[in-house]
Formats: structure tokens, C-alpha cells, sequence
């Protein structure tokens, strides 16, 4: 609960929180985190999500992260260098 008030705040302080919580021992924790840091879609967090999406134990971390990664892409607002990582990254977790 307190993570995912983190996200509705929409404070820039919680960023850093969060991207930390990617890394709790507990599922639940980072699922959370994931969809924290996806409503307050700041450019910061897509190197953390990308680590996620290829490599968290937990399937519904990675799904949630692949889904995440896509809504930034779909809000615009990043420059390119990240659009690309993020489309190559996305469409190959999605493809495997």
C-alpha cells in the first residue's frame, strides 16, 4: 500500500524509493513498485524497469514491467535513445 501511494503522490523524492523497491526480496513489493513507478512515468525509471523486465524471477514483475515499458512509449516524452531500448528490450521479452 505505502508503495503505491508513493505513485499516486506523483512526487520526483519517491523515484528513487521506488527503483529501490525494484530490488525487495518480496514479489509482491516489486509488482508494486513496477506499477508505482509507471503512473508516475518519469524517464528515470526505464533503465530499472528494462533490468526487471529481463531479469526478475517473477513472471507478473516482468509482465508488468513489459506492460509499464509500453505505456511509456505509448505517453511519449522520452528522447530516443530510450524509445529504442525500450523497443528492442519489449519486443524481445514479448517475443520469447
Amino acid at each position: 500500500q505505502a508503495i503505491l501511494a508513493l505513485g499516486e503522490k506523483g512526487e520526483a523524492g519517491a523515484v528513487e524509493e521506488l527503483i529501490a523497491a525494484l530490488n525487495d526480496p518480496d514479489d509482491g513489493v516489486r509488482l508494486a513498485a513496477v506499477v508505482a513507478l509507471g503512473k508516475l512515468g518519469d524517464p528515470r525509471a526505464v533503465e530499472p524497469l528494462i533490468e526487471k523486465l529481463e531479469g526478475d524471477d517473477y513472471f507478473y514483475v516482468r509482465k508488468k514491467a513489459a506492460y509499464t515499458l509500453y505505456t511509456f512509449l505509448r505517453r511519449g516524452g522520452l528522447d530516443e535513445g530510450l524509445r529504442q531500448k525500450i523497443r528492442a528490450r519489449w519486443r524481445s521479452w514479448y517475443l520469447t
